[in-house]
């Protein structure tokens, strides 16, 4: 996503709506601002410190050891909001839709 604000008389800006929703940010959220020569990269700095990459793979990192009922918990609800963000489906009060799981069916053993 490409796209131009200006800067107004006291050096602000405005981040387009889409963006915002685009960085999951809300009022009163940081955001992390990296300088280098002629370009500025503006991270929503909640996600900074636990997602980083590893070996071309995306890793959620807290720094401290996660029970494995908390992670999938976790990683539940992200893909849920995801999973939202993305089909469109999300309710009047901006709360992801729940999510129908589906049961699978137990492999079938080869004879």
């Amino acid at each position: 996503m490409k796209t131009i604000a200006k800067l107004d008389k006291a050096g602000r800006i405005v981040l387009p709506k889409a963006v915002r929703d685009r960085l999951r940010l809300a009022p009163g959220d940081a955001i992390s601002i990296e300088v280098t020569d002629d370009e500025a990269t503006l991270r929503h700095a909640a996600s900074e410190s636990a997602l980083t990459r590893e070996s071309g793979v995306r890793v959620f990192g807290t720094g401290k050891p996660m029970p494995h009922d908390e992670a999938r918990d976790l990683l539940r609800s992200v893909r849920v909001e995801r999973l939202a963000d993305l089909s469109g489906s999300r309710l009047p009060d901006g709360q992801a839709r729940p999510v129908q799981r589906l049961a699978m069916a137990a492999p079938v053993a080869s004879p």
